[in-house]
């Protein structure tokens, strides 16, 4: 798989699921469930779709709420309208700079925090956000990808 652009998120997301819990290495659903996740942003980011597609559920669901100056589908339903909505959305940002601040994982659900600076790629505008990430796997499969975001400041090109 070629080099994900999201490396520093894949990068951090299972030490900051170990971080602070002596106990997390025996919890096997929830460390599988981390490394999906891995998996899921690091096929994003090498824009490999058709093994995004794999780790997607046939009827996954996504929905975005926030700020509406990020040119996104918020809601998609299916694993075609879903891959849709990643080529848009993705597509649709230039110069991301995800940082995850924190990992919560317990039985099928992932809960990620992260801030995230970048551009929109029509206009060149900044953007800095910070939200949640939920994500709720079965049988191997994510289901539900659910998104809170909030603008952090307002900035200009």
């Amino acid at each position: 798989m070629s080099e994900s652009r999201f490396d520093s998120y894949v990068n951090s997301i299972e030490p900051l699921f170990h971080a602070g819990d002596s106990e997390a290495s025996a919890k096997l659903e929830e460390g599988s469930n981390v490394r999906l996740i891995k998996n899921l942003i690091n096929a994003i980011g090498a824009d490999d779709l058709t093994a995004v597609g794999e780790m997607l559920a046939e009827d996954v669901l996504l929905e975005i709420q926030g700020t509406d100056e990020l040119p996104f589908i918020r809601k998609a339903k299916g694993r075609e309208q879903m891959i849709e909505a990643i080529k848009q959305n993705f597509g649709a940002l230039q110069n991301q700079r995800p940082s995850i601040e924190a990992v919560i994982a317990q039985g099928d659900t992932v809960i990620v925090i992260v801030e995230e600076e970048g551009e929109i790629r029509a206009s060149g505008k900044k953007y800095r956000t910070k939200g949640m990430q939920r994500f709720i796997i079965r049988e191997g499969k994510v289901e539900l990808v659910e998104e809170l975001f909030v603008p952090l400041a307002s900035q200009q090109a």
